[in-house]
């Protein structure tokens, strides 16, 4: 399935500015800008071994709502969000532990750039969905929250470029690339807001199957590349707005996980993408989406075995001590201060540091740290989450 005629090069010069540059000048700035072809009316249908496959996948994220137990399926959002977060921003260099992550969020002063950068795509998943589970059509404004949300945290001067839709150049390449020497350089600033607008239009109807639509609208997105930095973190989070929007699960399916374990063939798909290959890319990014509902299925299994080990453990303390609160809030928030527990159990300081240390004497937390910055950390929870990333990349690295 390919898309016949899609996109154009068009060629400027670099810098494009100081006057009127001579001859010499162009030939030694020329620059490629690449200008996508617009999707609002696409018309690509997929042949029947692919509508097999995509029928087939969304049929298992479906199912994801069916596997998982209540208890379990509250905690798995915030869960995977970190996970998915971890993984997104790992993609574009920026890398963190999850247990770091989690002790991260306690910390509202916290200054470490990586923790507060991924803390911040947290924040911009968040508003992703959002805007997925919302009634209203898609519009440009949404996008450019979920940037605003994305670079709010950052330190100056980034945040300074939340919510901005670029004014010039971008391009993508190594650290020392010019847009003369990038691997991609995206279409004018000025042809931007437009192709904006035929995105959202893409992603407003509703005769597209919907994983075919997310790997579409993704494409089409990282092509335009819209801001001046962060597009390839808003651009995944565009994924998780169109699956929300589509109803499949009530769980957040990390598909970065499986673009970070093979990142070379991420970037192959969104080059064969602009090279007109739809059939290929959507494939690709439908076996990444398979192999993440995998993930999600594992995790649930094995969080579902560890709150029942739990409640087992914790079997002879009265069912209204702030012990059974903790158990459930540390399955969301694997990492707890006792502020953070006083305000989860609703009890005093005291009664929330008793219930952490009996919780600690019975295995469900281990206490880090100083006596005066001193966090309970559930271990096991942050093992599955890790454990799962690494399986991934050691079976597609």
């Amino acid at each position: 399935m390919r898309i016949e005629g899609y996109g154009r090069y068009e060629t400027d010069w670099w810098p494009g500015d100081g006057g009127a540059p001579t001859k010499r000048q162009r030939a030694a700035g020329r620059v490629r800008l690449f200008v996508p072809g617009e999707i609002a009316d696409l018309q690509a249908s997929p042949d029947l071994s692919l509508s097999a496959t995509l029928a087939s996948v969304e049929s298992a994220v479906a199912r994801l709502d069916g596997l998982a137990h209540a208890h379990a399926l509250r905690a798995l959002m915030p869960l995977l969000a970190r996970q998915e977060s971890i993984a997104s921003s790992w993609i574009e260099g920026v890398e963190i532990g999850y247990r770091r992550l989690v002790s991260a969020a306690l910390d509202p002063d916290e200054r470490d750039s990586n923790a507060r950068s991924v803390l911040g795509h947290v924040d911009a998943l968040r508003a992703a969905i959002r805007v997925g589970e919302s009634v209203a059509p898609f519009q440009t404004a949404d996008i450019v929250e979920i940037h605003r949300a994305l670079f709010e945290r950052a330190p100056e001067p980034w945040s300074r470029m939340a919510g901005r839709v670029r004014d010039g150049l971008v391009w993508v390449g190594s650290p020392t690339s010019t847009p003369v020497t990038a691997e991609f350089v995206g279409p004018p600033a000025a042809m931007v807001p437009h192709l904006l607008e035929d995105l959202v239009a893409f992603m407003n109807r509703t005769d597209v199957p919907a994983l075919m639509q997310a790997a579409v609208a993704h494409a089409q997105f990282e092509t335009i590349h819209p801001f001046p930095d962060g597009n390839g973190r808003v651009g995944r989070c565009v994924i998780h707005a169109l699956l929300a929007r589509s109803g499949l699960a009530n769980v957040l399916v990390p598909v970065s996980s499986v673009f970070a374990a093979e990142p070379r063939g991420y970037v192959r798909g969104l080059t064969e993408y602009r090279q007109g290959e739809l059939g290929l890319w959507v494939e690709r990014f439908t076996d990444a989406v398979a192999v993440a509902t995998g993930i999600v299925a594992r995790i649930e299994a094995d969080l579902g075995a560890l709150i029942a080990d739990w409640r087992e453990r914790i079997a002879g303390t009265r069912t209204d001590a702030a012990d059974w609160k903790l158990v459930d809030a540390l399955l969301a928030q694997p990492v707890l201060n006792v502020a953070a527990a006083t305000e989860v159990a609703g009890v005093s300081f005291n009664a929330a540091e008793a219930a952490l240390e009996r919780l600690a004497t019975c295995g469900v937390v281990t206490a880090v740290g100083g006596r005066r910055h001193r966090e309970w950390a559930a271990t096991e929870v942050i093992a599955i989450m890790s454990d799962a990333d690494a399986r991934l990349r050691a079976s597609r690295g």
